[in-house]
Order: structure tokens, then C-alpha cells, then sequence
């Protein structure tokens, strides 16, 4: 399968980078990081990626979240189970994070 998906390295590095700059956030909006972005950006950036969070696990898809119309897969089960309960969780807290 990994043969058909050149992308997937590429990708996953990609999303590496951005849950790294998501922790830095968070950080930094707790106050145990400095960096060069005024705190009125931090905030108002994990408001956004927090809703994002949600509306994937809440938001009626084809292929993803709690409301999907596809489940018959193993991709659908495991999104079901693990994936679409970890998206809420995490964009949950870190909205509260945000909002604190």
C-alpha cells in the first residue's frame, strides 16, 4: 500500500510540524514559553484549531468523524473509536486552554 502513497512521509512530517507548533502554543499561552508573537494572536490561534478539532469529530462527513456515512472499513472503525473521541477531547481542551 505504501508504494501507491509517494506522499505519505512528506505528510506525516507535515503533521508533525504542526501538532510541534500546536504544543508551542499552548505553551506559550500557559506561560512557560516565550515566543515572538504577541499573546493576542496565541488565543485567538488555538480558538481556531480547538473549533477545527471539534467540527472534524462533530461534523457530518463522508469519511470521518462520529457522523460519517462510510463505516464499513477499517480506516471507518478505528476513526470511530480512537480517532474522532481523540480530535474532541483534544479540540475541547484546548479551547478551555484557550479560553482560560
Amino acid at each position: 500500500m505504501a508504494h501507491r502513497l509517494p506522499w505519505w512521509r512528506p505528510a506525516a512530517g507535515g503533521v508533525a510540524l504542526c501538532l510541534i507548533c500546536l504544543g508551542m502554543l499552548l505553551l506559550a499561552c500557559a506561560g512557560h514559553l516565550e515566543l515572538p508573537l504577541p499573546q493576542r494572536l496565541v488565543r485567538p490561534g488555538l480558538m481556531v484549531v480547538g473549533t477545527a478539532f471539534v467540527c472534524r469529530a462533530l461534523i457530518p462527513n463522508v469519511y470521518v468523524g462520529f457522523f460519517k456515512s462510510l463505516r464499513t472499513t477499517r480506516w471507518a472503525r478505528y476513526d470511530t473509536r480512537l480517532y474522532s473521541p481523540l480530535f474532541l477531547l483534544l479540540g475541547v481542551l484546548i479551547i478551555w486552554q484557550a479560553a482560560r
